[in-house]
Formats: C-alpha cells, sequence, structure tokens
C-alpha cells in the first residue's frame, strides 16, 4: 500500500504552470487517503471545473494546451485517480456529505420537501433540517458536475 500523503491544494496552486500544477495533482490524489480525499473533495473539484476561476487548475477553455487538457481529463476520468478514490469510498458508504437542498435540481428539491418521490431522494432527508440534504460521496462526486 502507498503512503498515505495530504493534497495540499493550496501548495499545489501556487505552482506558476498549469501542466505541473496537474501533474502534482494527479500524484497526489494516486496516494491520498480517503480522509485526505472526504475533506477536499469540494475544493478539488472546484479547482478543476468549478465557477472560481481565479483557482481552477484546468480552465476548460480555449486557451488549454492538448497535453493540459488530456492530464485534465485523465484525473477525472472513470480510470483515474480522483473518481477511482470515489467509488472505492462509496463502496465503503461511510463518506456523508450534507449540501444545501436549495443547491440540488429542482425535481429532487421537491421530493425532498414534499417527501414524496424517488426513494433515493426521500433517503437525502435530514431530520429536523429541512433546509439540508445528506448523500454519499458518488452522488456529491455527480452533483458537482450539474
Amino acid at each position: 500500500l502507498s503512503p498515505s500523503k495530504m493534497v495540499n491544494l493550496n501548495e499545489i496552486l501556487q505552482r506558476s504552470r498549469l501542466i505541473d500544477r496537474l501533474q502534482v495533482l494527479y500524484d497526489s490524489l494516486t496516494v491520498a487517503s480517503h480522509g485526505d480525499i472526504h475533506i477536499h473533495l469540494g475544493s478539488l473539484l472546484d479547482a478543476l471545473i468549478g465557477s472560481k476561476a481565479e483557482k481552477r487548475l484546468a480552465c476548460f477553455s480555449m486557451s488549454i494546451k492538448a497535453q493540459e487538457a488530456g492530464l485534465a481529463l485523465d484525473i477525472l476520468a472513470p480510470t483515474g485517480p480522483l473518481f477511482s478514490k470515489v467509488l472505492q469510498m462509496h463502496a465503503e458508504a461511510s463518506w456523508p456529505y450534507e449540501v444545501p437542498v436549495s443547491g440540488l435540481p429542482w425535481p429532487v428539491q421537491q421530493a425532498i420537501q414534499t417527501g414524496r418521490g424517488q426513494p433515493c431522494y426521500l433517503r437525502m432527508r435530514v431530520p429536523n433540517r429541512p433546509d439540508i440534504a445528506k448523500m454519499g460521496v458518488l452522488e456529491y462526486f455527480i452533483l458537482r458536475f450539474s
């Protein structure tokens, strides 16, 4: 087993070249523990695909080079280090995320708020917290892409 290594997103983002940032991230994710991934998953996804332009690693834009885009896609691919860790964590079913219901797609919001709908949506309800939904790591990962 590889030794666990903390994913230091701030240190990675300080590197000047995008290709360097992506390669260090790829290498870090390969050996990162599930706990590290759990702590940083939101920030990692923001950096790769999120709306915080100043912190994006990949900035999927017209200016990204083919090699950089390829490495960013390798990180996010189903066989890549990030998605592989997410699937392993999903199998453990012990990495819950809480998100505001208002951040979910409208049909999911309605199902949670009314208590009617698909069982998978109803399992997201948090007792005594109608504004919060609980989900597993895979659902959270998918939600961040929507």
